[in-house]
């Protein structure tokens, strides 16, 4: 560890400045709550100071904790002082006896009034580094330097950090029970107390990595104790399985430390929780009555003695335990909630099944506690209350409307208890509830009427500001949400003002001031998994995926896998491209708990491995089980156009819309089923309402397809509109220089791929490929190798711009001995291309060479062939296989392969043609090699009925003429 990184200051002699950092970072390094800081930040110190030169080793401790500013410890009976506490704190049986520092501070700079006050300094100084003292002797110091009358002084001089942890030990009770602790000699009993600290402070934050850690260390001591064998029980009580080692580890403490409260809970509680134990259940009935004689405001006592008689079925004494448990705790236990739930549901059935059992009322009350909300209603519906039980009935019919969804008439019965009551006498929580109910039931003006009245009573309130900031974020007002969510936090820490500022800040993709915010929260020692799971999303939006995963892994451990880690891990996997990762973890999730984002998320995933049928299964589920939003249908869609059902996908695109017209998404995507099965005009119309809609992708789909059907002037009038929109579109930009090119309009398009490159530099290569075809297809050769040149300059490693120059060399210019070198350098950039390998056997065949011809064709049909597995839907693969296998003579083959060419014709969105005429060209092909010219002909001519190139004309003039010299 660098101990100047640490304290934030660069190397320096100067102790004062080494001190000074140091108490600047003391407040963040509590000693209990975070003993591992507090311990690295004096470690820090100590290194510090000892590079700086201390000038006495005596004065270590003291100058460690930077108390020597005042000049107090430099007197000579204060030194004195000081080594006397040193004396008794390092022998540890003295250290722990009140008796010891009561003779302590029986010296006469401990009576003098001159000298007392600053011997009290001067202990506060030492106690900062030397503070594992029992509760007693802090009350000793108290007494006589009177620490409390000086509160106010004592936040001034000493960090807050190490005041707190004072005033706490000097008010409340051991947590520890030093004595208890077997004096030795040369034992680190700070060290481990520290781990003692540490082990408490990891089972709270259900950190096991932490806890294995800690437990190590104390193994490694060799030191028992018995309270550090009830942390060891409570360690096992958490992990699933292990209740027969909690109970044997707990039963055996019982047998030598059978008066502790705390043995007794675990005791009665592991009994409990292991079927087996065999303990005495009278037995146990004693110690909990005796544990709630002792402390009968302790939450957890009433909550285990609630278990102990629901057990029993006792459910009306069991419910008033929990109730009691409730009462008592400061912050409300979720759990225990759940607790009287599940007790006034079993206790309103036992009374329903009495059959002398009578007083609606108090059944009524019942239910209301176990939520059984519609049999509320009905007991007290026609249920005609007195003057004194009127506002209960009030509070529980607007409960139990408000529980059964009915938020209206919940409002109703709110506002006669609102209006029953003086102004001044209103409750917090009827501002709550009665400003809720307005916003359930769609008012939110009038919730956030209700909780400004409330601000006005309760000024400043945490939970007012938070409820008004929810509103103001599902409107989507998230500065204002924001300012409310910062007042909330402004007294306090509020959890839920807090989870709402993360996400109100994830969702304004301030990644990194969410990043900072957790650092700084964990980087003080709260390693909350909230805190840390808000990191990790940070993380990912900032695309710091390694860090990211790090922590994942850890949170995924601690928390048991909860759900919305294995959702987040899922979300970090799809990310880095990992689908299968992704899949696993979101299935973890869903077993959790299903939502429908996880539901869509499996569903992506599974599309992602191209898992289709799956996939379609999902949503079909989500149908199936009532799910009817637009968006399911549109999922759906897209899963069974991956399958090629595109009549379906077209049904569940129309049905997405149906629920949502408004979805340009889905009307361009409607439109791609039509133009799939062929259906051009339906096709257009679909992209029209995409464009309306919003979705800019449909007008590049209207473009595309007009080029595709040779509707060229409503191809331009489209671009047209597409331009205004975005001027600088690549995509729009690159249709319409080929439009202009088809119109031989040459110069014009190769100024078009000019400014194509501008706004889209990745694609020069390409841009200057397709130059280099506007040239050759004008006759303007040098300007033509010219542009070819420059797309193989522009990238050297690009396949394609050697295979286009190569192409040009053979079949415009006639030169196949200078298109070979071309061709051939063009597969050895890449050995998996398919048309390049077909291409370089065609100049080898006209070169002669037969067998290196043949060798290419091979090779070019496996690669088709691989092509093809990776996705049978692609007619271009097809058509290209077609022509490899007519150039190797296999024509029954070839044949077979064109039909499934044409039957994919239509999924080819970018084509030039609405019919793929190269394979009706392959056919005339076919029939000229099995010497059918006549048939030839015909497939020829339907090809040239669908392309606008001047190839076609020639190659039917070709064929008329060999059938005349044939006849």
């Amino acid at each position: 560890m660098d101990c100047w990184a640490f304290l934030g200051i660069s190397p320096t002699e100067d102790e004062r400045e080494v001190r000074k950092a140091y108490l600047e970072k003391l407040p963040s390094y509590h000693p209990e709550e975070d003993p591992d800081g507090f311990r690295q930040l004096r470690q820090a110190m100590e290194e510090a100071l000892k590079e700086a030169g201390r000038r006495r080793e005596e004065q270590q401790n003291q100058e460690n904790q930077g108390f020597c500013e005042s000049g107090i410890l430099g007197r000579e009976e204060i030194q004195e002082f000081l080594r006397k506490a040193e004396e008794i704190y390092r022998d540890y049986g003295r250290r722990i006896r009140p008796q010891e520092w009561e003779g302590l501070l029986s010296l006469p700079v401990c009576q003098e009034l001159e000298s007392q006050r600053e011997a009290g300094w001067a202990l506060l100084g030492y106690l900062m580094d030397h503070f594992h003292l029992p509760h007693s002797c802090y009350q000793v110091f108290d007494r006589h330097f009177g620490w409390q009358d000086d509160e106010a002084e004592l936040y001034q001089r000493f960090p807050e950090g190490f005041t707190n942890y004072l005033f706490d030990r000097i008010r409340e009770e051991d947590s520890f029970r030093y004595e208890l602790l077997e004096v030795r000699e040369d034992f680190d009993y700070d060290k481990f107390c520290e781990a003692i600290f540490s082990l408490r402070r990891a089972l709270g934050d259900k950190d096991r990595e932490d806890v294995e850690a800690a437990l190590e260390m104390l193994s490694s001591m060799g030191m028992e104790h018995p309270d550090l064998t009830i942390l060891k029980i409570r360690h096992e009580t958490m992990q699933r399985g292990h209740e027969q080692q909690a109970w044997e580890l707990a039963r055996d403490l019982f047998a030598q430390d059978g008066d502790n409260s705390g043995t007794r809970y675990w005791y009665a509680r592991t009994a409990m929780d292991y079927e087996d134990s065999g303990a005495d259940p009278d037995r146990l009935e004693e110690l909990l009555k005796s544990l709630l004689e002792r402390d009968p405001d302790a939450p957890g006592y009433w909550q285990l003695m609630g278990d102990y008689l629901f057990r029993k079925e006792e459910f009306a004494m069991a419910l008033t335990c929990y109730q009691r448990c409730q009462n008592c705790s400061e912050e409300r236990w979720e759990y225990v909630g759940e607790q009287i739930k599940e007790t006034a549901r079993k206790l309103a059935a036992q009374m329903e099944e009495d059959p002398e059992f009578d007083d609606c009322w108090q059944l009524a009350n019942v239910c209301w506690q176990g939520e059984i909300y519609p049999r509320v209603r009905e007991l007290l519906g026609g249920f005609e209350p007195e003057e004194e039980k009127k506002m209960s009935w009030l509070i529980m019919m607007a409960g139990s409307c408000h529980g059964m969804g009915d938020y209206a008439l919940a409002v109703k019965y709110r506002k006669k208890i609102w209006d029953g009551m003086d102004p001044e006498e209103r409750p917090y929580q009827l501002y709550l509830d009665l400003a809720e109910e307005y916003q359930l039931s769609g008012d939110s003006e009038q919730a956030i009427e209700i909780y400004g009245q409330a601000m006005k009573v309760f000024p400043g309130d945490p939970e007012i500001c938070y409820r008004q900031a929810e509103i103001f974020s599902n409107s989507g007002k998230m500065e204002e949400a924001k300012k409310l969510c910062d007042q909330a936090l402004q007294s306090g820490f509020h959890k839920d003002a807090f989870n709402l500022r993360m996400e109100i800040l994830l969702d304004l993709e301030r990644y990194q001031e969410v990043k900072e915010i957790a650092k700084d929260i964990l980087e003080k020692g709260y390693q909350s998994a909230q805190v840390r799971y808000y990191y990790v999303r940070a993380l990912r939006g900032l695309e710091e995926n390694e860090e990211a995963e790090e922590i994942l892994k850890k949170l995924a451990e601690q928390t048991g896998e909860a759900g919305v880690v294995c959702q987040e891990y899922a979300g970090l996997c799809s990310d880095l491209d990992r689908p299968a990762e992704a899949l696993s973890w979101i299935e973890k999730a869903l077993a959790e708990r299903d939502t429908l984002t996880r539901k869509y998320m499996k569903g992506q995933y599974l599309h992602d491995l191209k898992r289709y049928e799956e996939e379609a299964a999902v949503y079909g589920e989500m149908i199936g089980a009532g799910i009817d939003s637009y968006y399911v249908y549109y999922r759906l869609a897209r899963a069974q156009e991956s399958l090629c059902r595109y009549e379906e996908a077209e049904a569940s695109f129309r049905k997405s819309l149906e629920r949502n017209e408004a979805n340009g998404v889905a009307w361009d995507g409607l439109g791609d089923m039509l133009q799939n099965q062929g259906k051009w005009e339906e096709a257009a119309s679909a992209y029209e309402k995409g464009w309306e809609n919003g979705n800019f992708q449909s007008i590049r789909d209207l473009c595309r397809l007009m080029k595709r059907t040779h509707q060229d002037e409503r191809a331009f009038a489209y671009l047209e509109k597409g331009f205004e929109a975005l001027p600088d579109d690549g995509s729009l930009l690159w249709i319409q220089a080929t439009l202009l090119r088809r119109q031989k309009k040459y110069a014009e398009a190769v100024r078009c791929l000019g400014r194509y490159m501008e706004v889209k530099p990745s694609q020069t290569a390409s841009a200057y490929r397709e130059s280099g075809l506007c040239w050759e297809k004008a006759k303007e050769y040098e300007k033509a190798e010219d542009a070819y040149q420059k797309a193989i300059d522009y990238d050297p490693e690009n396949a394609r711009s050697w295979r286009m120059f190569g192409k040009y060399f053979d079949e415009e210019r006639k030169q196949p001995e200078r298109a070979l070198a071309y061709l051939e350098k063009s597969v050895s950039l890449d050995p998996e291309s398919t048309y390049g390998w077909m291409k370089l056997g065609e100049v080898y065949e006209k070169l002669g060479r037969k067998q290196e011809a043949m060798d290419c064709y091979g090779r070019s049909l496996e690669n088709y062939r691989r092509e093809i597995e990776k996705d049978p839907s692609d007619c271009c693969s097809h058509e290209g296989m077609a022509d490899v296998l007519i150039h190797l003579g296999r024509l029954e083959e070839a044949e077979e392969v064109i039909r499934k060419a044409v039957s994919l014709q239509y999924t080819v969105f970018t084509c030039n043609s609405p019919a793929c005429y190269e394979a009706l060209e392959d056919m005339a092909k076919l029939e000229e090699k099995r010497g059918n010219l006549e048939k030839a002909l015909e497939w020829m001519e339907r090809a040239g009925e669908c392309s606008v190139t001047d190839y076609y004309p020639k190659e039917i003039a070709r064929l008329r003429k060999a059938i005349e010299a044939q006849q």
